[in-house]
């Protein structure tokens, strides 16, 4: 009983004129901040995870590959980097793709990641370009090795031996 009437002197102490937009601002917080976290969990939740905020891989686009590559890029830097899916909501995001592509050995650098709303990302890319082919004729060892103008070796396997000649 003292609970309670203790409880009953701190209403009537704030129905006093002097306290009463007071209490009249905690009860217009405390019921916003009530009708806002009653709203996110009824439709909040479902709203952004829609398939509007879904990446896929063909909402994916990076730019058009040149002809010397026969490799198809975008499909080997997500089949590596994990086939989850991708989510618009994600932070790192960005970040996660333009490191993905970067250690990608066609990839010379990665100029910029932007993604947009509904689930799509652009990938701008700047390519490696084989400029010189060194003939390698070991005994445990033969073929051709590509290089690029910052001498990193390039995929063999995705060159045709007639593209040295190119």
């Amino acid at each position: 009983v003292s609970g309670l009437g203790a409880a009953w002197q701190i209403v009537r102490l704030l129905a006093r004129p002097q306290y009463r937009e007071l209490v009249l601002t905690a009860v217009v917080a405390v019921a916003a901040v009530g009708g806002t976290f009653y709203a996110w969990r009824r439709w909040g939740a479902a709203a952004v995870g829609g398939k509007e905020y879904v990446v896929t891989a063909e909402r994916i686009v990076v730019t058009p590959q040149p002809a010397w590559i026969h490799a198809n890029v975008k499909e080997e830097v997500l089949r590596l980097a994990g086939n989850g899916p991708l989510h618009l909501q994600d932070r790192q995001l960005v970040e996660h793709l333009g490191q993905a592509f970067a250690l990608h050995p066609w990839v010379a650098g990665v100029v910029r990641v932007e993604k947009q709303h509904p689930a799509r990302v652009e990938v701008t890319l700047r390519y490696r370009r084989p400029v010189l082919v060194v003939k390698v004729d070991a005994a445990d060892n033969q073929g051709l090795i590509f290089l690029d103008e910052e001498a990193v070796l390039l995929p063999s396997e995705d060159l045709a031996p007639t593209q040295a000649r190119d």
